[in-house]
């Protein structure tokens, strides 16, 4: 019979849900925390108070989504990432797995759905709780869920593909937490930086942060752009007054930027796997694992110590001061004399230096620097330097 190839192995993928399962057990009891809540928010205002008005609960989906999950994604995707791919920063874990009978590619996707599955568990138990709650207050709304659910799917395939090829890219879990957070907020930060020296050191600049390139910092892109707007029925009352009656309609402003990033996440994705196919099994500790990457980190991250330190000691830099010091001028008798001109500062007369050497090179230059006044006093120096230096002995 042919032999067939699987590209997923269903006995690691249970390990690796059995082996880290306090990584997604402890995720999802903490969210299970928000349904609860409501639920109790929702017994002490009583049922009744929001019974009829399920645009209410799609307001509260809608807010999570935009403000919360990202945050939660970037921090949670990295913890996932690192417990699938643990293995490749240690040699021993890399050099058993990578003998065993399964090829890369199956190791790949294996460790991927297992990443994703932990990342999607917490919030399948939030949400499943979240709609009961939400059936049993009679604020039930499909679209809304829907929609919901589908942006928590976006975002977190978006944040485990990135979390995925920095794991790829480093060698060992400090470089990865460090470049992981750097590949989220450099685009923003760098602007920043580049901003705040532009309108320091340039006369007449005042150049403030405009986000131009924040798209490549989509935790802080995602944060500003998605807003939740919800429209109210304006009812007027017999005495003349408009008051706001039930919700309308509620609508996520700049939801597509989701569906965007889950692409992004995918090209991710796909980056990700073409450095595993040549990942070397030995630069398993190393900082950056791959060869050719190593000189742009090397230069990048030159580049943003050196605008990060200037930023940081621009305040305590002397400024020259902008109008005179009070009192009158300095008199011409208090300007240094031309003696001591003379000993900080080379004369003009003085031989220039020779490449020869022995002791016609030491009787043409003298032997330290500032000279000695015996030294000068012996050459041929006009007579306002000879007066200024004291006789020997004196």
């Amino acid at each position: 019979m042919p032999s067939k190839t699987s590209y997923f192995n269903p006995a690691l993928f249970r390990k690796n849900l059995a082996r880290f399962w306090p990584l997604w057990g402890g995720a999802s009891a903490l969210g299970a925390l928000a349904p609860l809540y409501l639920l109790a928010a929702l017994i002490e205002e009583g049922f009744f108070y929001t019974a009829g008005q399920p645009l209410e609960a799609t307001i509260g989906y809608y807010s999570i989504l935009a403000y919360i999950v990202p945050v939660v994604s970037l921090f949670y995707a990295a913890l996932c990432a690192l417990a699938v791919w643990s293995y490749l920063y240690n040699a021993r874990s890399v050099g058993m797995l990578h003998s065993l009978p399964i090829t890369r590619k199956g190791l790949f996707v294996t460790s991927l759905l297992s990443g994703l599955c932990m990342m999607l568990i917490p919030y399948a138990v939030t949400g499943a709780l979240t709609v009961l709650v939400s059936l049993l207050a009679g604020i039930f709304e499909p679209a809304g869920l829907l929609v919901t659910i589908l942006g928590v799917l976006g975002e977190s395939l978006f944040y485990f593909s990135a979390a995925t090829l920095i794991v790829f890219i480093t060698g060992n879990p400090f470089a990865f937490a460090a470049f992981y957070f750097i590949f989220h907020f450099i685009a923003a930060g760098m602007e920043w930086l580049v901003s705040e020296l532009m309108t320091e050191f340039y006369l007449g600049v005042s150049q403030a942060y405009t986000g131009v390139v924040e798209f490549l910092s989509p935790t802080v892109f995602l944060l500003r752009k998605l807003e939740v707007f919800a429209e109210y029925q304006q009812i007027t009352t017999p005495g003349g007054w408009i008051e706001n009656g039930g919700i309308q309609s509620v609508t996520l402003v700049n939801g597509w930027l989701i569906a965007v990033y889950a692409l992004v996440g995918v090209v991710l994705l796909a980056g990700a796997w073409a450095l595993y196919r040549r990942r070397r099994s030995e630069s398993a500790g190393d900082v950056v694992a791959v060869g050719w990457m190593k000189p742009v980190f090397r230069y990048g991250v030159a580049l943003c110590a050196a605008l990060t330190g200037g930023t940081l000691l621009t305040p305590c830099s002397p400024r020259p001061p902008t109008t005179s010091p009070p009192g009158p001028s300095p008199s011409p008798s208090a300007w240094p004399s031309p003696g001591l001109w003379a000993i900080t500062s080379p004369p003009c007369c003085w031989p220039s230096p020779s490449r020869s050497s022995g002791a016609a090179a030491r009787a043409r230059w003298p032997r330290s620097w500032p000279p000695r006044p015996s030294a000068l006093s012996s050459r041929r120096t006009p007579s306002a330097w000879r007066t200024t230096f004291p006789a020997p002995g004196s």
